[in-house]
């Protein structure tokens, strides 16, 4: 797809409040026909916008493209097995966090996989490991609820309890 000029997007722009169904769907249609390339268009685009109408659609229009982006990955994660659970909850997290760095959460996993891995003896018992998962995860490595906001919706994505653990551990040292 050619990439649409500067001309063209800022009409579009223009465009976004306009009251006839048949141009918003029309410029609707362009904007998510940009794709993930139309998303930092954008978001430049609101915070030059001093109209909160217009922000609110530019706003809605970013995240149906991400929402886009998100959808398109998680089929082809769907469609390659499924089988990485991490890869997963990744996409699935990206509607809410689309910036996250996979790569930072895979080397913590990874990290505690090792290290709990060390711990198993062969031929363990199923409730050993999870008493030793506990003792690694919650004793050692100190993760624990979020007993500030018990109910904070964001305590159900692994990236903010393992920002939450950074931020405990490493916080307190800074000065």
């Amino acid at each position: 797809m050619e990439k649409m000029s500067e001309q063209q997007f800022k009409a579009l722009v223009r465009l976004l409040d306009d009251e006839d169904p048949v141009v918003s769907q029309q410029v609707w249609g362009e904007l998510l026909a940009m794709g993930q390339e139309g998303v930092s268009r954008l978001e430049a685009e609101w915070e030059l916008s001093q109209d909160p109408g217009i922000q609110r659609i530019l706003e809605n229009t970013i995240h149906q493209l991400q929402l886009q982006d998100v959808s398109r990955d998680l089929l082809e994660w769907r469609k390659g097995g499924g089988k990485d659970l991490l890869k997963g909850w990744y996409l699935v997290s990206r509607i809410q966090f689309p910036d996250l760095d996979f790569e930072l959460y895979r080397k913590e996993i990874n990290r505690l996989v090792n290290k709990t891995w060390l711990e198993l003896e062969p031929g363990s018992k199923p409730e050993d490991h999870i008493r030793i998962l506990n003792h690694i995860i919650f004793r050692m490595e100190g993760y624990g609820p979020n007993n500030a906001r018990p109910n904070h919706p964001n305590n159900n994505f692994l990236n903010y309890l393992v920002e939450q653990q950074i931020q405990r551990l490493y916080l307190p040292f800074v000065a």
